[in-house]
């Protein structure tokens, strides 16, 4: 006679609503979901990690990225601060006069002064 095993199985609103605590290694199925989860022996069905079943297949391609969407309605102009008094502060005091130079040369008024040039 050959054995039989079978798994402890239900739908998973089953499983949450009385949410067992399975024997260590016990497995149980969600029959409308096809998870299994795997019993320590102390752990609650809700708290249990579903176990990982087989390998996972590759990743699928990403998609073509959206549209973007519309531009945002720009917020609203804060309040301009007060303007300054506008009063001009007092002007300082006029500086100390310089001493004066040394005075020139006298003018050579009326004179001709030859300017020599040569022409090529």
């Amino acid at each position: 006679m050959p054995l039989l095993i079978q798994l402890r199985r239900g739908a998973a609103a089953l499983w949450t609503s009385v949410n067992p605590t399975l024997a260590a290694g016990e497995q149980a199925f969600e029959t409308d979901t096809g998870k299994m989860k795997i019993g320590d022996g102390t752990t609650a069905w809700t708290s249990l990690n579903y176990t990982d079943v087989g390998v996972a297949g590759a990743t699928g391609v990403t998609g073509v990225t959206g549209v973007t969407g519309p531009t945002g309605i720009s917020g609203v102009t804060g309040i301009t601060g007060v303007t300054g008094a506008g009063v001009t502060g007092v002007t300082g005091v006029t500086g100390v006069t310089g001493v004066t130079g040394v005075t020139g040369p006298e003018p050579s008024v009326g004179k001709i002064v030859a300017i020599a040039s040569v022409f090529g």
